[in-house]
């Protein structure tokens, strides 16, 4: 939310891809302790300054001092300056590509256990948010789910009902590529279980933007 409020207050994208999990809106204290990597924009970008708060372990009074915002990003910076093998993310334009694939064993296979479902009022209210304004600054929005090596069962199908029930209400064009039978199975395409490694990115990316006009003429 903050970072497109923050995208819209300078440029006019024609559309946005925003791209959510099946279970993007259950409860995970661990998501909370990500926007850490916002720190650094405390009281520099007002948007940004009311998700701190969301940071666990009082975070937006640590982040007074300057020295905690940058904490361990300090050494990336150093590291920066002297190699560019600790560049890889502004020479690869924002993009990570993940090597190895399931077929030769080199990334997990199960995911862990997440218990009972627990939606997230929080990130509900984001959603909304934030969907509500993309639509008010009259940008096109489109929201896709990442192809799966397997369709998500048992609990998890809470999480995606609720997910369409929200979207369907709020009139938000979505491609689901969860269960895509391109995709299904393929080993070879995924990093783990809900990563696609550079292939299936590659893969997907192309699928995608195949499917841009079914819903935008101008694509």
């Amino acid at each position: 939310y903050p970072l497109v409020k923050t995208v819209l207050s300078r440029y006019q994208p024609e559309l946005i891809i925003l791209n959510l999990d099946y279970n993007e809106l259950r409860y995970d204290p661990t998501d909370y302790e990500r926007l850490a990597i916002l720190l650094p924009y405390y009281h520099v970008n007002s948007v940004i300054d009311s998700t701190i708060s969301l940071i666990p372990d009082k975070a937006a009074l640590k982040a007074k001092s300057h020295l905690y915002r940058y904490n361990s990003t300090l050494g990336y910076i150093f590291l920066n300056t002297y190699g560019h093998s600790y560049a890889k993310s502004m020479e690869s334009l924002g993009y990570d590509p993940v090597g190895g694939d399931m077929c030769a064993g080199t990334a997990n296979h199960e995911e862990a256990d997440r218990g009972k479902v627990v939606f997230d009022k929080n990130k509900i209210d984001y959603l909304i948010k934030l969907i509500s304004y993309i639509q008010s600054k009259q940008v096109k929005l489109l929201i896709t789910t990442t192809p799966l090596i397997e369709a998500h069962e048992n609990e998890k199908n809470d999480y995606k009902e609720k997910f369409n029930q929200l979207l369907t209400k709020m009139n938000v064009n979505y491609l689901d590529y969860g269960s895509n039978a391109e995709f299904k199975g393929k080993c070879k395409l995924f990093h783990d279980t809900s990563h696609l490694n550079a292939t299936g990115a590659a893969l997907w990316t192309k699928t995608l933007l195949n499917d841009l006009p079914k819903y935008f003429d101008q694509f």
